[in-house]
């Protein structure tokens, strides 16, 4: 079995009976390997170490403790996209830049998602310093990419 497929098996384990799942496991190509989990309520910092101390235990007892030369678990970041329908409901109130297949960006308050389709109140600036909600659905299959927008 190669490394990749042995790491998911061992982050599986770990994360069976949790609302955690996987998003993506990067870099195992370069003995660095980056899994980042994510769950129904967030994850917290105890969940990355509990998954990485697994980790690290099933690979010392399968005689793989050289395979890696670092390990990091983490949540994703803002910085990368949401990858999943089961990631957005944690972020209803938050405001996503939001790429769609077409190319057209959008950028608005993530109101609700109702199975595959979001809703987002996009702001609207018009001539002067007038503004304009307009409340938009979008189906989950025509987003290209939807990143949290950290506003301060």
């Amino acid at each position: 079995m190669k490394l990749a497929e042995q790491l998911k098996v061992y982050i599986e384990e770990a994360i069976a009976d949790t609302n955690l799942f996987i998003v993506e496991i990067k870099g195992i190509a370069v003995k660095r390997a980056m899994v980042l989990l994510d769950g129904d309520e967030g994850v917290k910092i105890e969940d990355c170490a509990r998954v990485s101390r697994h980790i690290n235990q099933k690979m010392e007892e399968d005689g793989l403790e050289e395979a890696l030369i670092s390990l990091e678990v983490s949540s994703p970041g803002v910085d990368f996209p949401l990858k999943f329908e089961r990631q957005y409901p944690q972020h209803v109130g938050r405001t996503l830049a939001i790429k769609l297949l077409d190319g057209k960006e959008i950028e608005g308050k993530l109101i609700s998602i109702d199975g595959a389709v979001i809703a987002v109140e996009e702001k609207i600036k018009e001539k002067g310093k007038k503004v304009s909600l307009n409340n938009i659905s979008l189906a989950l299959s025509e987003i290209a990419e939807a990143k949290i927008k950290v506003t301060f």
